[in-house]
């Protein structure tokens, strides 16, 4: 059984951008993209909901999964192209 911490950050941001805690529960669990952050050394898990992608930052330390931050993004293809040319984030 995995246990999920959010920082006090990430509660704000669901809670702000209405982010359904279940989506991030199966993003987490099946992502259609992850990379590892090596700046922040935290993985990033991409996920479509409805017709956005949601992007969740997190770290996992055996039955422990800390959720930093949670965001919508539409432009996401940018986003990654932009964080892998710059050597921040790789396939995970």
């Amino acid at each position: 059984m995995v246990r999920i911490e959010l920082t006090r950050h990430a509660e704000e941001k669901i809670r702000v951008r209405r982010v359904d805690m279940n989506d991030v529960l199966q993003i987490i669990s099946r992502p259609n993209m992850l990379f590892r952050d090596v700046e922040s050394d935290t993985l990033v898990a991409i996920g479509i909901i409805g017709q956005r992608m949601l992007v969740i930052v997190f770290t996992r330390r055996d039955d422990m999964v800390r959720i930093v931050t949670v965001y919508y993004s539409s432009s996401v293809d940018k986003l990654i192209r932009r964080k892998v040319d710059r050597g921040v984030w790789v396939r995970a």
